[in-house]
């Protein structure tokens, strides 16, 4: 299942950009081949990346249900785009201010674009329980089965890998300050 998501997520990242390259072709046909279009594209593109990684960085229930509604909304908002922009490339020029209509266009899409990686992280960060889950298992009960406390797990490790893992976090050096 991982596997397949990751492949999901490599032709997501491929058709982003795809999109990405649409748009600014799109917004110089619509807007004029200038720095100003390319800078607006760039700019929507980065702020819908990042409002979407700031929007799913708070975690999700179910990921995986949640990265195909996205992906979903990708689709949607990539249709929707395609169509403001060619409907503004068709009237007559100076109807709306460039930077508003791109925005329109582009965000959409690209705040589904910026949520994928952090639900896509939810699913990594489920799949595998934290050291400090491990640790409070093996400490409390060594030998007894903690699949309620543990995602996946039928057992606890033994108090010998708790040691470890304790050890090993406990002895890594500050980084520079």
């Amino acid at each position: 299942m991982t596997i397949v998501l990751h492949a999901c997520f490599l032709v997501s990242g491929a058709a982003g950009l795809a999109l990405e390259m649409l748009w600014m072709r799109s917004a110089a046909l619509a807007f004029g081949a200038t720095a100003v279009t390319g800078a607006s594209v760039l700019g929507c593109y980065f702020a819908g990346l990042a409002v979407g990684a700031l929007v799913a960085s708070r975690g999700s229930r179910d990921p995986v249900r949640d990265y195909g509604r996205l992906e979903i909304g990708v689709a949607l908002g990539a249709a929707w785009s395609s169509a403001v922009l060619h409907g503004v490339a068709g009237s007559s020029r100076g109807a709306a201010h460039p930077l508003l209509v791109l925005a329109a266009a582009l965000l959409p899409a690209t705040i589904c674009l910026g949520a994928t990686l952090p639900i896509l992280g939810g699913v990594r960060s489920r799949a595998t329980p934290s050291a400090d889950a491990v640790a409070s298992c093996t400490r409390s009960t060594p030998s007894v089965p903690c699949s309620a406390r543990l995602p996946r797990a039928s057992a606890c490790r033994p108090r010998s890998a708790c040691v470890r893992a304790t050890r090993s976090r406990s002895s890594r050096a500050p980084g520079p300050a």
